[in-house]
């Protein structure tokens, strides 16, 4: 028997997660699993869209919660920040994109945990 496992497809525009709860062996190359797509926000996608806040209670907000969100002046929204996960350099966009990603999968963890 493998472990459970969390899969997640960053994808550009949507997140999606998808959780295996076993995978066991019924014989030689032969298996049973058990998955299925999780549902945060009420969706199976899941916006890439990450905004920081002033707030001190929620300093960050993802997901449905930001794409409904109509950010003021002092939010910093970020829209595409995946993509600077892979700058070829090391700079503040893609130092940025570590610290919103960061973010990003604890809340993606916390909202997963509660739909296992």
């Amino acid at each position: 028997m493998f472990e459970a496992t969390l899969s997640i497809d960053l994808g550009a525009s949507y997140t999606k997660v998808a959780y295996r709860k076993k995978c066991v062996p019924d014989g030689v190359r032969s298996i049973t699993e058990s998955a299925r797509i999780l549902m945060v926000d009420g969706s199976p996608l899941i916006p890439s869209l990450a905004i920081q806040t002033k707030s001190k209670s929620k300093p960050w907000v993802f997901g449905w919660e930001a794409a409904n969100l109509k950010p003021d002046a002092s939010m910093r929204v970020f829209q595409n920040w995946k993509a600077n996960l892979f700058r070829p350099q090391n700079d503040k966009d893609s130092a940025g994109a570590v610290i919103v990603a960061g973010h990003f999968l604890g809340w993606l963890k916390e909202n997963s945990r509660r739909r296992m």
